[in-house]
């Protein structure tokens, strides 16, 4: 009421709306800083009582209080930004210069998100409140918006800032977690299963990508976009989410407790895709550079990072938490992970010949350098070896047949690709060493029997 009274009263200085406002809230919210201790201590002093009428007095008047202070903190100058031209103001004494008056200019400059903001914590802080008292679930259930509306705002972040930290983003997220957490604890357990269930997964999911994007931007300033280290910083707390979620021991542990199968499985799968689109997407496109660091192959911290994702997901698909997703697809998991590890090998053979022979990073260059060709169809040869006699040692036929496709694969790349160096020295060792390999394979790895399928006998 301070507030909106001096809103239109009349100053020195023409200030038009930003004047009336920061006026107002210069000598309003300087009375707002005393007034919570004074108007709390009475209520507060109820709860002396052995009275349960008189502490649900106390309660009630100091809850009114708190929530009467923060609306003169942040809403109502929201409100007066957003309708306070309908208030007529002719001149604005000079604003005052302290902490309220930034804060209320600051509120201005946001006046639509601070009040649809306040709006909804109000009616989510009352909703649970309703339901608790009332015994009531369903009165609760319009908090479950609260969780979409966190994905949609990493969502925003990743295609604005990309920095989750930045623009008031250190004190909303946090609290954004913390209003999960208590929704999780409180509310949670009295919903139905799939609303449970579904407000666990997106919690974990956020975390992981908010952890993925803050990564990505304390590491992008240590190199160019195609080195190793902005793509490093996605996978840090992505990957030690899918490494701790299927271990028995978090199972007994707030939140996972509620909800193991989920966290470990669903949440669990999602992560595991995400790491291997991740991997994908770096081995297309970063040159693995880590300056100041000299590069390793399979040490430098692209590839290192690579390969941890890869075991995080093969850990996770050979864990009891992902039979029951994977009992019907068997063969997917194993067919993802040896396609990404195939395309893992195949970066890793090109990066270094980038930075160790000079061969720019670029398709064109790959296909014209002799040298890389000639290492792609030796790598894709001993590939093949290797499948081919584990597949043979452990009888299964369906990887020995892929690995037999694979090595035909390099047949016709002899023929088709290589042929442009016909006469090199390349070409020659190329060839050689294709015919070596394929005949060490045909001895040590043969093509495995068919499984007979077990007869019954006649009843």
């Amino acid at each position: 009421m301070t507030m909106t009274g001096d809103f239109g009263e009349p100053g020195g200085e023409p200030g038009g709306i930003a004047g009336a406002h920061e006026r107002s809230s210069g000598s309003a919210l300087q009375l707002l800083a005393n007034f919570p201790g004074r108007q709390i201590s009475p209520a507060a002093g109820l709860f002396a009582f052995d009275d349960p009428t008189f502490r649900a007095i106390g309660a009630a008047g100091s809850a009114v209080v708190v929530v009467a202070w923060l609306a003169g903190l942040t809403l109502t100058p929201a409100l007066l930004a957003l309708f306070g031209r309908r208030i007529p103001v002719r001149r604005a004494l000079a604003p005052e210069r302290g902490f309220f008056s930034r804060l209320a200019g600051g509120v201005q400059r946001r006046a639509w998100p601070v009040a649809a903001g306040l709006a909804a914590l109000l009616l989510a802080a009352g909703a649970p409140l309703l339901s608790i008292r009332l015994q009531w679930p369903r009165v609760g259930m319009p908090v479950l918006a609260h969780a979409p509306l966190h994905l949609i705002g990493v969502a925003i972040v990743a295609g604005t800032t990309g920095a989750p930290l930045e623009h008031g983003g250190a004190w909303a997220w946090p609290l954004a977690l913390l209003t999960h957490a208590v929704v999780l604890r409180v509310l949670a357990p009295r919903w139905e299963r799939v609303a449970r269930e579904g407000v666990h997964a997106l919690g974990a999911l956020i975390v992981a990508a908010l952890g993925a994007l803050q990564g990505r931007e304390l590491t992008a300033g240590w190199g160019d976009a195609s080195s190793a280290w902005p793509w490093l910083g996605w996978l840090v707390v992505p990957a030690v989410l899918l490494v701790a979620l299927p271990r028995p021991g978090l199972a007994r542990r707030w939140p996972v407790s509620e909800a193991p199968a989920v966290y470990q499985g669903t949440v669990a799968a999602l992560l595991s895709m995400g790491l291997l689109l991740w991997a994908l997407l770096a081995n297309l496109a970063s040159n693995g550079s880590a300056r100041p660091l000299p590069h390793v192959p399979l040490l430098n911290p692209l590839d290192v990072g690579i390969g941890l994702a890869l075991v995080a997901s093969w850990v996770w698909a050979r864990s009891d938490a992902a039979r029951p997703l994977l009992a019907n697809h068997t063969a997917l998991a194993p067919a993802l992970l040896a396609g990404s590890a195939f395309v893992w090998l195949n970066a890793m053979l090109i990066r270094a010949f980038h930075h160790l022979g000079g061969v720019p990073f670029r398709v064109d260059a790959w296909l014209q350098s002799l040298p890389v060709q000639t290492g792609i169809t030796l790598l894709w040869t001993v590939i093949a070896l290797g499948v081919m006699w584990a597949s043979a040692r452990g009888g299964r036929r369906a990887a020995w047949l892929a690995g037999a496709t694979l090595l035909g694969a390099v047949v016709l790349k002899l023929l088709l690709v290589d042929q442009s160096g016909t006469g090199t020295v390349t070409r020659i060792v190329s060839f050689i060493g294709v015919g070596v390999l394929m005949l060490v394979i045909g001895y040590v790895a043969p093509l495995p029997g068919k499984r007979e399928e077990p007869r019954h006998a006649p009843t």
